[in-house]
Formats: structure tokens, C-alpha cells, sequence
């Protein structure tokens, strides 16, 4: 039997964790996986002390234990990464199962002992249990699906020797319901910019200082539109369903990019793009609108290589680099993104590696 794990926090709860995690599911179902309800009402452990941390701990082990007692050998189960109620004790669960002949395949989102590492806020042991947390639960796994070449890349040289596949690129679903609405886009505006995400100030700190010689169309939760921030060539358009925002998107081209500079991408978020796979490229795709993307990001070959967007070093090299895209260039990958936004609606690039494992 094929398994794959779904977190929740209570049994009541009734939607995923995010858009990317719920696609997963999604798909998986549609390829025969079984689900395998894991919830916990535990509290927050932070401000907790060292003893009931450790009992902590022990909670979420038995819940494992007990939830995945239903797997024999020849079975195979599929975990998101990283998992929500981790325990300091579950890749010797993981070890047990492979023991007994059960297939662990994981499939990464994000690595926080990457994305994190930077962060003042976390104290050292906060790390250092992340890192243990995080590679324990990978080494002790018998097959990773990678986001990408890059991220394949830095676990192999943190010596990870397990079978690992790239996703390549996340998929991105849309129900049948909300795209049988074809909602109508506005007149798009002569080289405008879609910024979709989280638009806080500690996330997306390079939104409050974009250049002034071209048009932006921000969408997305925690904008802090004030007088420093307002600008006549800065548009919020608010913030939409996951589902339903592929539909509002109102631009020509979708840029990816993080941190707290226009000059580059830096800062743990940032620098992070050289590794993961931004769920707004998946987005903008879908949307049919050709990318911008850090040159130094991890999908940034990818988007060369299927052109369907170009590379940026700077923010303040985009007015300039866009002059350069002829009509035809452009009707080339607004084509192709036409393409892979059809490819990205079926699951094609979880449903290929999963194929393949």
C-alpha cells in the first residue's frame, strides 16, 4: 500500500497547511496514496521549561508511534517536509519502519537549518536542534524528492547519501469550480509587475524601496501601505485565495524575489532563493505571465532553459533589460507559459517523480 502522512492540529481542522502542501495531497490521492491523519493540540513548547520540552517530546513520539503502527513491510509512505510535530526522537522512528521493509520517501519544501540559520531571534540551541531535528529525519528516509538540482546538490555535500529526484518545479491546482468562473483581467498595463506574497516588511523589506521608473502590482497579506510606502507607480491590489488568485493577477511580467535589497537578493530569505523553489513561480506560471528571477536563484536555469522569463541581478536593471525583449521574444514565453501553466493544473511534475521513484 502507498501512504502519505497529513498534519493537522486538531481532528476538527479542515484545511491544509498551504496551497503547496494541499496540492501534494491532492495529487498523491489521485495516484492511489491512502492518507494518514496525524494531529496534536499540544502546545506551543517555546517558553516551556527543559522538562516539559523533553515530555514534549515523548507526546508527539507516541503519537507517530501510534499512527504509523498501521504500515507493514512492502508499504511505502510519503511525508511533506519539514514536518510540523517534529520530535528529537522521530528519525529513530523512521529507522524502525525501514527496518521492518517500509519504503520512507520525503518530499521537501523548505529547509529551515538553511532559511534560519541567519536569524538573530534564534538562540544556538534553537540551531543546533533544527539541524539535528532536520538531517536525522532526511538521512534516516530512503528516498528524497528534491526541490531542485541545488538543494539536491547542498544535502549531497552534507554528506546525505540516500537516493534523492528533483521535483524541479511545484505544481500548482486549480479546481474546477474556480476556473470554469474565467474571471476577466483589467487592460494590462505597458510593463507592469506582479509582486505576489507575503508583502511584511520583515519578509519583503526590498517593496518599500522598488524603483520609481517602473509600474507595480503588489498582491498578497501584510502590506503596510502608508504615506512612505505610496506611490503613483505602486498599485495594492490586496490580497485573494490561493485558488482564486491566478485569476486577478494583472501584469506582464512576475517577479521572484526576496530580502531587504533592490541591489540583490540578501538576508536569510534573500539568499535562501538559492536553493528553494518559490511557490510564485509556480503561481505566475499559472497565471500565464512570464518571470523575473534573481540570476543567482535555483529555478533560474530552469526559466532560461524553458524560456519562459529572463534572469535580473538587480532591481534597478529592469527597466533597461526589458527595453532589450523584442515583441517576438516576449510572445515566446508569454507562449510557453501558456504551456506550462496547462502542466503545472495536472500535477505533471510531482506526478512524473513519484512515477519514477
Amino acid at each position: 500500500m502507498k501512504y502519505f502522512v497529513v498534519e493537522k492540529l486538531s481532528k476538527l481542522e479542515k484545511t491544509a497547511w498551504s496551497k503547496a502542501r494541499n496540492d501534494v495531497q491532492e495529487i498523491l490521492i489521485s495516484e492511489g496514496y491512502q492518507p494518514i491523519e496525524i494531529f496534536s493540540n499540544l502546545n506551543n513548547r517555546s517558553n516551556v521549561s527543559i522538562i516539559k520540552k523533553i515530555k514534549a517530546h515523548f507526546d508527539v513520539k507516541k503519537i507517530w508511534e501510534e499512527k504509523l503502527s498501521i504500515l507493514k513491510a512492502g508499504d511505502s509512505v510519503l511525508f511533506q517536509f519539514p514536518v510540523v510535530h517534529n520530535s528529537v526522537f522521530l528519525h529513530h522512528i523512521l529507522k524502525k519502519l525501514k527496518s521492518r521493509g517500509i519504503k520512507i520517501i520525503t518530499l521537501i519544501h523548505d529547509m529551515e537549518s538553511i532559511r534560519l540559520i541567519t536569524e538573530k531571534k534564534l538562540s544556538f540551541l534553537q540551531k543546533v536542534r533544527i539541524k539535528v531535528e532536520e538531517f536525522g529525519f532526511l538521512k534516516a528516509s530512503s528516498f528524497l524528492i528534491t526541490p531542485n538540482k541545488c538543494m539536491r546538490e547542498f544535502l549531497e555535500a552534507k554528506d546525505i547519501k540516500i537516493q534523492m529526484g528533483d521535483l524541479e518545479i511545484f505544481d500548482y491546482l486549480i479546481s474546477k469550480e474556480i476556473d470554469e468562473k474565467k474571471l476577466e483581467k483589467p487592460i494590462l498595463k505597458k510593463n507592469s509587475i506582479v509582486i505576489a506574497g507575503n508583502l511584511s516588511r520583515e519578509k519583503s523589506a526590498y517593496v518599500y524601496s522598488l524603483p520609481t521608473n517602473l509600474d507595480f502590482e503588489l498582491y498578497g497579506v501584510n502590506y503596510n501601505e502608508n504615506k512612505e510606502s505610496q506611490s503613483k507607480n505602486i498599485n495594492y491590489n490586496g490580497s485573494y485565495m490561493a485558488d482564486e488568485l491566478p485569476f486577478f493577477l494583472n501584469g506582464k511580467y512576475g517577479l521572484v524575489w526576496d530580502g531587504t535589497s533592490i541591489e540583490t537578493c540578501e538576508g536569510g530569505y534573500g539568499k535562501y532563493l538559492m536553493y528553494n523553489n518559490p511557490h510564485k513561480v509556480s503561481l505566475y506560471l499559472v497565471s500565464e505571465i512570464p518571470i523575473l528571477i534573481w540570476e543567482k536563484a535555483a529555478l533560474a536555469d530552469f526559466i532560461i532553459e524553458k524560456k519562459i522569463g529572463i534572469t535580473i541581478n538587480s532591481l534597478n536593471d529592469i527597466n533597461e533589460k526589458l527595453k532589450k525583449i523584442t515583441e517576438e521574444e516576449y510572445n515566446i514565453m508569454k507562449k510557453n507559459t501558456i504551456l506550462y501553466s496547462k502542466k503545472l493544473r495536472e500535477g505533471f511534475y510531482l506526478k512524473t517523480v513519484i512515477k519514477n521513484i
